[in-house]
């Protein structure tokens, strides 16, 4: 099919088996072949399934605004995990604190490397665990199911393990990276340990908007979308 004079639309692409189309968005190929009568999305940015022959009923996109106002919710909930996990360190770091400003002098931040990785990785396994089992094996996480919204795959299946655990990837990443610059600064690392994530966040945010399908960098790496229910 030549580049830029197709309408978008379901076509046979060269190559693929006999009897299947494909969707062509007006400059490149979408998605895996589908097979005659099989789940189809719809057009990117318009709606996945929204009146396309063969589209067996899939929903919509999620708006911008569910999917900001889920991931707020989530994030707060991410918050409070964390918070309770890493009360440890938290209690010596403002009990040292509160010590050097009684003896007027400056605090000396030295928690436990030990306690750090452990705390950590206690809190990354909460975090996997919430956004895995919530959204692959339940209904999906409490801020997903307050904007009424899900995580399904690019060809319109449901969310396995393996693509949910590959959507939190570099959530991952940035908690072991946490974790070694907490080990490093024992504790005191701060506001600079949170700039990845914040980076990572406005990227998600930016492609939100700009995305046709509206996928955030996560959603790339694990081929998913994330639609009205």
């Amino acid at each position: 099919m030549s580049q830029g004079n197709v309408t978008p639309g379901w076509y046979h692409a060269e190559g693929d088996p006999p009897g299947t189309t494909r969707w062509w968005d007006g400059s490149q190929w979408v998605g895996d072949p589908q097979a005659p009568g099989q789940a189809q999305p719809g057009a990117p940015g318009v709606g996945f399934g929204a009146g396309m022959p063969g589209a067996g009923g899939i929903p919509s996109l999620a708006s911008a605004g569910a999917r900001i106002g889920g991931r707020f919710i989530d994030g707060l909930i991410w918050l409070i995990i964390g918070f309770v996990t890493n009360l440890p360190v938290f209690s010596q770091t403002i009990g040292e604190t509160i010590e050097a400003a009684e003896e007027n002098r400056d605090p000396v931040i030295d928690v436990s490397p030990a306690l750090i990785i452990v705390t950590g990785l206690v809190n990354l396994a909460l975090i996997v665990a919430y956004e895995v089992f919530l959204n692959s094996r339940g209904k999906g996480t409490p801020g997903k199911r307050a904007v009424s919204a899900r995580i399904i795959k690019e060809d319109g299946s449901d969310l396995d393990d393996r693509a949910a655990l590959l959507r939190i990837s570099p959530w991952i990443a940035l908690q072991i990276l946490g974790i070694i610059w907490g080990v490093a600064s024992s504790g005191g690392g701060g506001f600079t340990s949170s700039i990845p994530s914040l980076l990572v966040t406005i990227a998600g945010l930016v492609m939100i908007f700009s995305d046709s399908r509206r996928q955030t960098p996560w959603d790339k790496i694990a081929k998913t979308i994330v639609v009205s229910r």
